[in-house]
Parts: structure tokens; C-alpha cells; sequence
């Protein structure tokens, strides 16, 4: 179901584009690409029974689309090949010198950090956004962001912490 949504949007968000609006189709595209193989190599899996069953016309068909199969995955056959793969396998996960037993008792709390890659590898929430466009209409990220932009100014811990805490939008539990 989510190959023929992706090849859906794909047509529609083709066609919207012939007609001069502008969506953006790259995730579409890489995921289509991607789950292709899975659902190729279960057609050739099926292939292999059909001709198991039907004996002489099945060899010349089975031989016919291996070829063609070949012939239209050659990009996908260097996939592997491919920087963001040997970026994928060399990077590590970072751990931001935390503890993975104190993060897992700190599961839902709220974090107020610069780091945007933190939150997806812990499972906290963010007390704002690190970009407008990625946070939810209703998260009311012009007024925290304001709000953050005023706190900076002042000099007292304490007023700090006692803002961070008792806020009008969400209570701070862990500042990095």
C-alpha cells in the first residue's frame, strides 16, 4: 500500500508540476527507488514457482524478464555503491556524553537543546523546534522562540531557571 501511495504522489505530483505548481517529490522518489528490489526479487521469487509448475513456457518468460530486469535496475545495483551507503556505515551514533540507562529514565521529558540530531535518538520531547518547518502549527513556535531570545538576557541564574520552569508553554526538565 505504501509503494502504490508513493508511485500515486509521484504521478500527481508529476503532473502538478507540468502544470507549474512545485511539490517536492525527492523522498517519493528515493523510497520508490529503494522498496523497488524488495518487490522484484519477490516477482522473480514467484517467477521460480510459476515455472516449476508450467514447465516449457515458463523458462523462455522467466528468461525474458530476468533480462529486463537487469537491464532496468542498473542504478539500483550501484545503490550500495553510493556515498550517502558508505556515509550510512562509517558514522556512529553519538551519545552527547549522556548515559543510555539516566535516557531511558528520561523518556518524555523535556529537553531544551541546539542539538537537532538529539531528539531523534532519544526518546524526549524538544521544547522548541530547531527550524519553524519542522515543528507543528500548534506548537507556537514564534512566541517560544521570543521567548527564548528574551530569557537570554538576563544575568541571574535563578530567574533563568524559575522561567525554564514555570512557562506559559512547557516545563523545561533538562537544558543542554
Amino acid at each position: 500500500m505504501i509503494i502504490l501511495t508513493s508511485v500515486v504522489y509521484h504521478l500527481v505530483a508529476s503532473i502538478l508540476g507540468a502544470v507549474g505548481l512545485s511539490i517536492n517529490l525527492v523522498k517519493a522518489e528515493y523510497f520508490i527507488g529503494i522498496t523497488a528490489g524488495l518487490y522484484i526479487g519477490l516477482f522473480l521469487a514467484d517467477m521460480v514457482r510459476w515455472e516449476a509448475i508450467y514447465r516449457k513456457r515458463g523458462r523462455v518468460f522467466i528468461i525474458l524478464t530476468c533480462f529486463l530486469i537487469l537491464f532496468f535496475l542498473n542504478s539500483f545495483v550501484n545503490l550500495g555503491r553510493h556515498a550517502q551507503a558508505a556515509t550510512a556505515r562509517k558514522t556512529a551514533v553519538p551519545n552527547w556524553h549522556t548515559d543510555p540507562v539516566e535516557m531511558k529514565a528520561r523518556t518524555g521529558s523535556v529537553f531544551l537543546c541546539a542539538s537537532e540530531d538529539f531528539f531523534a535518538f532519544y526518546p524526549v520531547y524538544a521544547f522548541i523546534a530547531i527550524n519553524e518547518h519542522y515543528s507543528h502549527a500548534a506548537s507556537r513556535f514564534q512566541q517560544r522562540f521570543l521567548f527564548l531570545n528574551i530569557l537570554q538576557r538576563f544575568d541571574d541564574p535563578y530567574i533563568f531557571y524559575l522561567a525554564l520552569r514555570y512557562n506559559i508553554f512547557d516545563t523545561v526538565d533538562y537544558f543542554m
